[in-house]
C-alpha cells in the first residue's frame, strides 16, 4: 500500500500523458486540416489578384471555421504562395491534475498557384494568339463607332429618377408608379455602343429602392435617320424630334442580380410601338437631354429562385436614359487598341464545321472534352464571315460572363489546326458578328480551376491558374 501510494501520482501522469496526448494528436490532426483549407482559400484569394488584407480575412475565416482559435498568414514565394500557422488550446483531463489546464496545438501548411495546363473539359470554342493576351487586358478589336454612358433621367410628372420602369411585376408593388417598378443605374460601367454596321448594345445594370434589381441587355439594331411608321413617341414636355434616330429592332434580356429577390429570373424584352429613339430629348421626359428611349414588350422565361412570381407577359416597360459621350473615356480606358489579334472559331471534332455545330459547342461547353498544353485543335467555320442567327443568339447568352478559351501559337497548319499553347479566361463587353468574330471588345480576366493534370510541362500564366497544396 505504501508503495502503491508512492507510484500513485506516476501513474496519474502517465496516463495523463497518454490520454491527453492522444487526444492532442487528434486536436492536431484537425488542425492541420484546418490549416490546409486555410492556405487553400487564401493562395485562391491570391491567385484572383486579391490584396494581402483580402488574403488574410479570407484565412481568418476558414481556419475559424475549421476549429482554429487563431490564425497568421503570410505570402510568400513571390507572390505566389501563402503560408498558413493555425493554433489552438486543447483542454486536458488528466494533466489538469499536475497543472496543465489546456495543451497548446499549432499545425502549418502552405499553399500556391501555377499555371493551369489543363482546366476541366468545359471550352469555349474560341480561341486567339497566346501573344495577345495579358491578364486583365482588354482588347478592343474593332472599335465602335461611337460609346455612350448610361445615365437616369427625371420623369416629367412625379420627379422619380430612373433608367428602367418595370410596372406590375413585383407581387409586392400594386401602385403602377411606385418606389418597386422606378430602377436605377447603380455603377458607372453601363454603356451603349454603336457600331458601324447600324447596331448598338446597351448594356447596364439596375436597383429599385428596395435593392432588387436586373442586368439589362438590349441588341439593337437597323439604325435610320427617317421615322420609322408610329414613331416618334414624343413626351408631354418633347415636341421636336430634329436629328434624331431610330433603331427599328430591340430585342434582348433582364436578368436578377444575384443577392435580390429577383435573382435567378429571367426576362426577356422586345420593342413594343414605336421604335427605340435616340437624340436630345429622346429620353422622353427631359428636353435639353441627349438621351434615348423605347416601350418594351416583357416574356418570363424563367421564375426568381426565391419564390417571387412574375406575371408571364406584360407590356408595361420602358426605358428611358440619358446618354453622355464616352467614347474618348473608353478608349483611354482600354489597355489595348489593336486590330493585329484575330480570333477563331474552333471545332472539337475536326470534321466538317457547321454553324449549327458551333451554336451547340458554345451552348454546351462539355462537348469540348479535355485539353491540355501542346494539343492540336482544329478550326471552325470561316472567321471572317458573319454567323447564323443562331450562333449569334446563343453566343448573346454569354455576353457579360466569363468563359475559358485555349491559346494557340504559331502559324495555322495546313490541315486547318493549331496548337495550343496555354489557357485564358475571358468576358465579352460588347460586339456584332454580323461582319466576322473579330467585331468586339474583350477583357481577360484571372481565374482559378482545378487541373485534371498538372504535368511536366508548364504553361505560360495568361491568369488561368490551379492552387495545390505545397506542404
Amino acid at each position: 500500500m505504501v508503495y502503491l501510494a508512492l507510484t500513485l501520482m506516476t501513474f496519474v501522469s502517465l496516463a495523463g500523458l497518454a490520454i491527453d496526448g492522444s487526444n492532442s494528436f487528434a486536436k492536431y490532426r484537425e488542425l492541420q486540416t484546418a490549416a490546409d483549407a486555410a492556405a487553400l482559400a487564401g493562395a485562391r484569394v491570391l491567385a484572383l489578384d486579391q490584396s494581402s488584407t483580402q488574403v488574410d480575412s479570407e484565412v481568418q475565416t476558414i481556419a475559424t471555421l475549421n476549429g482554429a482559435d487563431s490564425a497568421t498568414s503570410a505570402i510568400v514565394n513571390d507572390n505566389h504562395n501563402v503560408a498558413v500557422t493555425v493554433q489552438r488550446d486543447v483542454s486536458t483531463y488528466f494533466a489538469k491534475m499536475i497543472g496543465f489546464q489546456t495543451i497548446p496545438v499549432s499545425a502549418q501548411a502552405e499553399a500556391g498557384f501555377v499555371p493551369n495546363t489543363q482546366p476541366p473539359p468545359s471550352i469555349f470554342p474560341m480561341t486567339v494568339e497566346c501573344d495577345c493576351v495579358e491578364q486583365n487586358q482588354t482588347i478592343q478589336i474593332s472599335a465602335p463607332i461611337k460609346s455612350f454612358c448610361v445615365d437616369n433621367v427625371t420623369e416629367h410628372n412625379n420627379g422619380a429618377v430612373f433608367s428602367l420602369w418595370l410596372s406590375s411585376l413585383d407581387p409586392l408593388e400594386n401602385d403602377p408608379y411606385g418606389a418597386r417598378s422606378y430602377f436605377q443605374t447603380v455603377d458607372d460601367s453601363g454603356r451603349m455602343v454603336e457600331n458601324e454596321d447600324g447596331t448598338a448594345t446597351l448594356s447596364y445594370t439596375v436597383k429599385n429602392a428596395y435593392g432588387d434589381g436586373f442586368n439589362v441587355i438590349a441588341n439593337l439594331s437597323d439604325r435610320q435617320a427617317k421615322q420609322p411608321t408610329g414613331s416618334p413617341k414624343f413626351g408631354p414636355v418633347i415636341t421636336d424630334a430634329t436629328n434624331w434616330y431610330y433603331y427599328k429592332t430591340l430585342s434582348g434580356t433582364l436578368k436578377g442580380l444575384a443577392g435580390t429577390r429577383y435573382a435567378g429570373s429571367v426576362i426577356n424584352i422586345s420593342r413594343r410601338g414605336p421604335a427605340f429613339q435616340v437624340g436630345v430629348g429622346a429620353d422622353y421626359h427631359e428636353a435639353s437631354w441627349y438621351g434615348g428611349a423605347g416601350w418594351l414588350d416583357l416574356t418570363t422565361v424563367r421564375q426568381p429562385s426565391t419564390g417571387v412570381r412574375f406575371p408571364s407577359n406584360s407590356n408595361q416597360a420602358d426605358i428611358n436614359v440619358r446618354l453622355p459621350d464616352c467614347t474618348e473615356l473608353d478608349q483611354a480606358a482600354s489597355t489595348e487598341t489593336t486590330t493585329s489579334c484575330e480570333f477563331q472559331w474552333l471545332d472539337w471534332d475536326a470534321g466538317s464545321a457547321s454553324q449549327s455545330e458551333l451554336a451547340n459547342n458554345m451552348q454546351d461547353l462539355s462537348n469540348s472534352g479535355a485539353h491540355q498544353v501542346g494539343d492540336w485543335v482544329s478550326l471552325g467555320v470561316d472567321s471572317n464571315g458573319g454567323v447564323s442567327l443562331q450562333v449569334q443568339n446563343t453566343f448573346h447568352n454569354w455576353l457579360g460572363l466569363p468563359f475559358t478559351i485555349p491559346l494557340y501559337t504559331g502559324d495555322i497548319s495546313e490541315s486547318n489546326q493549331v496548337q495550343i499553347c496555354g489557357f485564358a479566361q475571358m468576358v465579352v463587353n460588347s460586339y456584332d458578328l454580323d461582319y466576322g468574330i473579330n467585331n468586339m471588345s474583350v477583357q481577360f480576366q484571372p481565374a482559378v480551376m482545378r487541373s485534371e493534370t498538372l504535368g511536366d510541362e508548364m504553361a505560360a500564366d495568361y491568369g488561368v491558374r490551379d492552387v495545390v497544396l505545397v506542404r
